[in-house]
């Protein structure tokens, strides 16, 4: 069973050396990871890491007068890829960013506000999960 919890920056490094990275670490470092307001969350199964991401609030220039949260560093080991865990992250993570109150925009919409529900409604068909 896959429980996901909000995990410490150096916690993501392994896979994103390991996935993002092809095994080479090099640039596995973000600017915005130790900022106070980045959120990095792992997928475990049976205590060990086995999926990732993080979230970095962001200036986006389409929408200069509020902050959004910037999807960095997902990554889901090789052997258990299209089981669903990189949907369970995205769902968890849209928890953390709700609990955040945080206003949601969908880029595909222009600068149309969306509410959180809205988003995670848009983000679950937007992205095909399989």
């Amino acid at each position: 069973m896959i429980s996901i919890k909000q995990i410490k920056t150096s916690e993501t490094y392994p896979l994103r050396i390991e996935i993002l990275r092809n095994n080479k670490p090099e640039n596995y470092h973000f600017l915005e990871d130790n900022n106070k307001d980045t959120i990095h969350l792992g997928a475990f199964n049976n205590n060990n890491i086995v999926g990732i991401v993080s979230l970095m609030k962001n200036n986006h220039t389409e929408f200069t007068d509020q902050f959004v949260f910037q999807l960095r560093g997902m990554a889901v080991k090789k052997e258990i890829q299209k089981q669903g865990i990189g949907k369970q992250l995205i769902l968890e993570s849209l928890n953390h960013l709700k609990k955040k109150i945080v206003q949601f925009y969908g880029a595909m919409q222009g600068k149309q506000q969306l509410s959180s529900t809205q988003f995670s409604d848009l983000v679950l068909k937007e992205i095909p999960f399989e």
